[in-house]
């Protein structure tokens, strides 16, 4: 399976970008949608992964807009490992609550960790 990602400017070119598609992650923080487009597109009959990776909105926001796609059915919410506690735990219980499944993501581009560190920031995303 190839999960597709996603970050269309219009609800309506996102809903058609992931018309054939089995998984797609929808990149929130390139986007300007409405919670009711949020809330449309979530709903759509594919498995989603809500994203939205800080720069573009405040943390508030983002937890906002990650919320509003998990109400809307997203499959998974896409969070990264570095996020503060606080956000991490209110998201995790919130998908919970919502059957929502989680991934804690950590992203490096400048270089692959060791196998040691590997282990380690694996072990971290297990116990956030």
């Amino acid at each position: 399976m190839i999960c597709v990602s996603i970050a269309e400017s219009t609800l309506d070119d996102n809903i058609k970008a992931i018309q054939n598609e089995e998984l797609a992650e929808i990149r929130l923080d390139l986007t300007d949608l409405s919670d009711n487009e949020i809330k449309i597109l979530f709903s759509q009959p594919v498995r989603l992964i809500a994203t939205c990776r800080k720069g573009k909105y405040k943390d508030e926001e983002r937890k906002h807009k990650l919320m509003q796609a998990i109400k809307a059915g997203a499959t998974y919410v896409d969070i990264e490992i570095e996020t503060s506690v606080s956000f991490k735990k209110e998201l995790i219980n919130f998908a919970r609550e919502n059957n929502c499944k989680i991934i804690i993501s950590y992203h490096n581009f400048e270089l692959t960790p060791s196998r040691k560190e590997l282990i380690k920031i694996i072990d971290s995303c297990f116990n956030a």
